[in-house]
């Protein structure tokens, strides 16, 4: 029996990067998300190349616990099993604490946190079952905090506190727990919102350092596949998280820089 691995978040960017990279590998997938075309898109893109791949689209809102129950119900009664389970799903809210308001804190935390949650809890014992596989997509902004990305780093610091409870928790059940910190990658994480819709005054706002995306899912799914604990994502990435870890000083120093740069 084919193995079967389930993404959220898979319209674009790290998610559907990942599904390509299981599809190569000989999975069944099921992979979620709110656009429809382009997920039915990545569909046909993978069915061609991998006629044996055997895919379910299910267009569901991770903040909608009994949706995300129901989809994995019926991924399972597909597929008959899950072997890996990728929290992906997610978005930035960002902008000066001043501008924001706690709303905009609480469907941060609905989605990046509670959607975690949403995935998690429905696919706990299909995954003891197969002594599979749990990856929780965090970021690097769970180790530091620049100005202007107070809400999305809380909920990253939030999955990340997590993902340590869940790999100690799960280990003697046979569920390895892969927390991923990804630095910058080539995504469209940044310019849209909840809704999906385009920011349009972040378009410009990718960094020139950014990974491929397809890399970046190749090195994640090394880090799966070899159930280990964490895996920081990007050379950058890691340089942050050692930064803060050794030379925590010289992080105003560094912020007031950036500041400066996007004056």
């Amino acid at each position: 029996m084919r193995p079967h691995c389930y993404i959220t978040g898979a319209s674009s960017g790290i998610g559907a990067a990942l599904a390509k990279e299981y599809a190569k590998d000989g999975y069944n997938l099921t992979f979620t998300g709110r656009r429809v075309p382009l997920l039915n898109q990545l569909k046909q893109e993978l069915v061609g190349l991998y006629p044996d791949c055997k895919i379910i689209v299910s267009q569901v809102d991770v903040c909608d616990e009994k949706a995300m129950s129901e989809s994995i119900a019926d991924s399972l009664k597909q597929f008959q099993r899950l072997d890996v389970l990728i929290a992906n799903a997610g978005y930035v809210v960002g902008g000066e604490f001043k501008n924001l308001q706690t709303k905009d804190y609480r469907n941060q935390f609905e989605t990046n946190v509670f959607g975690v949650l949403h995935t998690i809890y429905p696919a706990l014992k299909s995954l003891e079952e197969s002594n599979g596989s749990l990856s929780i997509i965090g970021s690097v902004n769970s180790y530091l905090t620049p100005p202007t990305v107070s809400a999305y780093a809380m909920s990253k610091y939030a999955v990340r506190s997590l993902g340590e409870a869940l790999y100690h928790e799960l280990k003697p059940k046979g569920i390895s727990v892969t927390m991923i910190y990804p630095g910058f990658v080539k995504s469209d994480i940044r310019i849209r919102n909840k809704q999906g819709a385009v920011l349009e005054r972040k378009k410009k706002s990718e960094p020139k350092l950014a990974m491929d995306t397809d890399v970046a899912a190749r090195q994640i799914k090394r880090a799966i596949d070899k159930r280990k604990q964490e895996a920081v994502i990007t050379w950058h990435g890691k340089f942050a998280v050692w930064f803060k870890r050794f030379c925590p000083v010289f992080l105003p120093y560094l912020f007031r820089l950036q500041s400066r740069g996007k004056k």
